[in-house]
């Protein structure tokens, strides 16, 4: 986990991933809002046309992380533990994604199916390396981690788990939009 934030950090600083707050929920690509998204990763263009040079970038929804802490904080400030750890497993969630490497995303528009896959992949690797640890240190997670976790560790950890992909397609976590598009305004 820290090697996923350390890259994040780096990249950023070297001008090589944006990192971007907007400032409204998250839309689907019917264009309807969906508040349980707290971030998305992607490859934009640089120069906001569609067209390579592609950049890769992570967007934070504002108004689902201030959710995130009125929830688990109970007030509208500060951040307690458990959304510190929601907001660092979200990122580490969405760096991961960037392994597949810019090609992957941006030589055609992902499917339904190959993002199902991917979302299931990052899923697993994350759980794996990031919140199996963090539960067994007593770290406070939010219930999708914590439920995520549940679901894979009765699958055995393993890639392709129907119990796990069914509950992609139906419990909120599912894939996100195409990933190269123009960067939201």
């Amino acid at each position: 986990m820290k090697e996923k934030i350390q890259w994040i950090w780096n990249e950023h600083a070297a001008g090589r991933l944006r990192l971007d707050a907007i400032g409204e929920y998250y839309k689907t690509k019917a264009g309807l809002e969906n508040k349980a998204t707290l971030m998305n990763s992607s490859y934009i263009s640089k120069n906001n046309d569609g067209k390579p040079p592609y950049q890769p970038a992570i967007f934070i929804y504002t108004p689902r992380l201030l959710m995130l802490v009125r929830v688990q904080q109970k007030v509208p400030s500060d951040f307690n533990q458990m959304s510190k750890n929601t907001f660092v497993l979200g990122l580490v969630h969405e760096a991961t994604h960037f392994e597949r490497g810019e090609e992957y995303y941006t030589t055609e528009t992902p499917t339904d199916e190959t993002q199902l896959l991917e979302e299931d992949r990052v899923w697993l690797k994350v759980s794996q390396l990031a919140v199996r640890r963090m539960r067994t240190i007593g770290q406070p997670l939010d219930v999708d981690f914590l439920e995520v976790d549940d679901i894979l560790q009765r699958c055995n950890y393993k890639r392709g788990c129907v119990e796990f992909l069914d509950y992609l397609r139906t419990g909120g976590k599912t894939p996100r939009s195409p990933t190269v598009y123009r960067q939201p305004q």
